[in-house]
């Protein structure tokens, strides 16, 4: 077996697999996500609890702290042991160290042969005796006192961090040697230690300091990371200029159809959009490009008209939604305007009725466009000529749906869309591998926004102002963070910033023009619900942030935000963007409650000040951080264990023209000089995600 095959092989090695590790602890460590080496060392502490060396006499209930004892004697049950000490030096002070688990008796025989102990952990009262239950660290007086400090992992219940910090410290003792991929030049100029050491560093830190994003150690991984995340999607990138698609060249006669039938002209980053795009439809290698602007800047259209392009060819297309709402929407959209080209449009979702039939009929090729969510990536899902596909709201869907999606095609065209304006950091980060157009105007004749912060003890005005919007005809949405209240929603007060209670309130003064539309309604009753707002049946719509995206009713132009304070500033962003998409001026409400934090503070000014989404993306990263930038854990956004985008730009642009000088020399990692990086991807288990983005580019 070679260096990096064993190498390998132990970060791939599971935990039940090890000395240390029972059926019990491995089901706790599973619990967590822990099954290999890798996981374990890539499970970082949160904290440092310090255990400073106390005299015993001055040691108090509830205290952290390392005490130094000898024993008095020792009281053994059938299911605890109590070992009681007296302050080593003979002054005053007693305390009872107690066991509940482990071999009691083994211990208590030791205790009696050894007189004096150090002992650390947190003090407590047990039967009214000063105790410490469970030392975190103990040993011999002539062997020094043990660590002062403990590190705090995430835990689960059951497991505690002893454990952990035990296990991790005999996987770092085990660590085969680890050769330096890294150019001699950076670890001196950065002061970086090596990646075993820097590993140590993060899980045995000296002091707090150690365990700052900042620390040399953390940076050192950090910068491992996001180099091996650059390099798997610039490889991609790389892999898709040696793929073939089939070139979408058409007559313009749908798209011309699609245009008149739309009944407006489009702005100039529109235009120039459409231009990339198309350039991009007629070539013969897989288009893969990023559409993103701000709310209501026109991508639909766009992502219509390449659409139309892609029909005009001869070949299918699939325009990809995250929820059946926005599904159903679209898919009225693109009937609408494909009325007069004869092209097909259907819709898929989980709940669309008589499916194989619908199936048959898109496998045949008798179906030209299918608007669809999820349900699209199910197996039985097939296509007779698949040419492009248009994915919207990206970040709801994760790369390797983008790859299964691709795979139902010949390398079909693909473009992903994004309403959500993205930092240019960030944008590297998830989209190295695509190519970037930008729509940052909106279409004409739409007015501004005007942006009001209100506290919750003035909503009465809100509601004022709201009643004589309703006298002029005008469409009214509230939003509410919660469906339901109870005890545990948050601070007192907060009754009446939930769906139930504010439609119920609503209602009482608007009789019959109120609706209500949230997440754990069936998908035919939502339908409903909004048909009835966008036939102006009802007036108000109380919500909860399920109409966030794709819900564009040009009447409606009062949105009330409530309890604003509980949302990102960029989900304020785009809810404000439901209204402002007709020619009529458009207001929204941030009614806020108390205790409302410095963040909360800076989010609401940030929202009230500017309309413009890529300043507010921009102000979203510096309050929030990248990690909830487009919520957190969503899929489609990269989950790092060492970096964190907020912290680390400077390192990902490093990595990022690090990774291109690489896989300029050796685009594959095939050669002497490149099996260092591919290594790396194997480490950060990238490897396979490079494997599927070159295959499927």
């Amino acid at each position: 077996m070679d260096g990096q095959s064993k190498l390998l092989g132990f970060f791939d090695r599971k935990l039940g697999d090890s000395a240390g590790v029972g059926p019990q602890t491995q089901k706790l460590l599973n619990h967590l996500g822990l099954h290999t080496n890798r996981d374990l060392l890539w499970h970082l502490p949160v904290r440092v609890e310090s255990f400073p060396l106390t005299p015993l006499h001055l040691a108090l209930n509830g205290q952290s702290c390392t005490v130094r004892v000898r024993v008095s004697h020792t009281i053994l049950t059938r299911n605890m042991l109590r070992v009681v000490v007296e302050e080593a030096s003979g002054g005053r002070g007693a305390l009872q160290i107690v066991f509940f688990k482990g071999r009691l008796k083994e211990l208590e025989s030791l205790f009696k042969q050894v007189q004096g102990w150090f002992f650390s952990g947190t003090l407590s009262l047990l039967d009214g005796v000063l105790s410490l239950v469970h030392p975190v660290g103990w040993g011999r007086i002539e062997k020094g006192p043990p660590s002062l400090f403990q590190v705090i992992y995430p835990l689960t219940k059951g497991l505690g961090s002893p454990t952990l910090q035990r296990l991790v410290q005999g996987r770092l003792r085990d660590l085969p040697d680890m050769p330096e991929w890294l150019p001699d030049i950076l670890l001196p100029t950065h002061g970086w230690p090596s990646f075993s050491q820097a590993l140590g560093q993060v899980h045995c830190p000296q002091k707090e300091a150690d365990l700052s994003l900042h620390a040399p150690g953390r940076q050192r991984l950090a910068f491992d990371e996001l180099l091996a995340h650059q390099l798997m999607l610039l490889q991609g990138r790389l892999g898709k200029n040696q793929k073939s698609s089939p070139p979408l060249q058409g007559t313009g006669e749908n798209v011309k159809k699609v245009l008149a039938t739309a009944g407006f002209c489009l702005t100039s980053s529109q235009q120039k959009a459409l231009g990339e795009i198309y350039g991009d439809l007629e070539k013969d290698v897989p288009m893969a490009r990023l559409l993103q602007g701000d709310v209501g800047s026109g991508k639909t259209i766009l992502a219509l008209l390449a659409i139309a392009r892609a029909t005009e060819a001869g070949f299918q297309a699939v325009f990809l939604a995250p929820t059946e709402i926005l599904a159903q929407q679209q898919g009225e959209k693109a009937q609408k305007l494909f009325e007069e080209t004869g092209v097909t449009v259907a819709l898929l979702t989980r709940t669309t009725p008589q499916k194989k039939k619908l199936l048959h009929k898109i496998s045949s090729g008798e179906v030209q466009v299918v608007v669809g969510t999820h349900a699209v990536f199910q197996e039985a899902v097939g296509f007779a000529k698949l040419g492009l596909v248009i994915i919207d709201e990206q970040h709801r869907f994760g790369v390797a749906q983008r790859l299964q999606i691709a795979q139902k095609g010949l390398n079909p065209h693909m473009l992903i869309m994004s309403a959500t304006p993205i930092p240019r950091t960030l944008e590297m980060t998830l989209f190295a591998d695509l190519d970037v157009s930008v729509l940052n105007e909106k279409p004409g004749g739409r007015q501004g926004i005007e942006t009001f912060v209100i506290p919750a003890s003035r909503i009465h005005e809100v509601k004022d102002f709201m009643a004589q919007h309703l006298q002029g005809g005008g469409q009214v949405y509230w939003v509410c963070p919660l469906i339901e209240a109870t005890d545990e929603n948050g601070p007192q007060g907060a009754k009446g910033a939930c769906v139930s209670d504010r439609f119920q309130d609503l209602q009482a003064v608007f009789q019959g023009r109120v609706g209500v539309v949230h997440g754990q309604q069936k998908g035919e009753e939502k339908r409903a619900v909004l048909e009835a707002f966008r036939s102006q049946k009802i007036q108000i719509l109380v919500s909860t942030t399920v109409i966030e995206v794709g819900v564009d009713v040009p009447e409606a132009t009062l949105m009330v935000i409530e309890s604003a304070q509980q949302f990102g500033l960029a989900q304020l962003h785009q809810l404000r963007g439901r209204v402002g998409r007709g020619g009529a001026k458009s207001y929204c409400f941030l009614i806020y409650s108390y205790p409302l934090s410095d963040v909360g503070k800076q989010r609401l000014q940030a929202i009230k000040k500017s309309n413009d989404g890529f300043w507010i993306a921009e102000q979203d990263w510096r309050l929030r951080g990248g990690g909830d930038l487009l919520g957190v854990r969503q899929s489609g956004l990269p989950l790092f264990a060492f970096a964190d985008l907020s912290v680390h730009r400077d390192l990902l642009e490093k990595a990022h023209t690090f990774a291109q000088q690489i896989l300029k020399s050796d685009p594959l990692l095939e050669g002497k000089e490149g099996r260092p990086w591919d290594m790396l991807l194997h480490l950060f288990r990238k490897k396979r995600e490079a494997v599927d983005l070159l295959s499927s580019a």
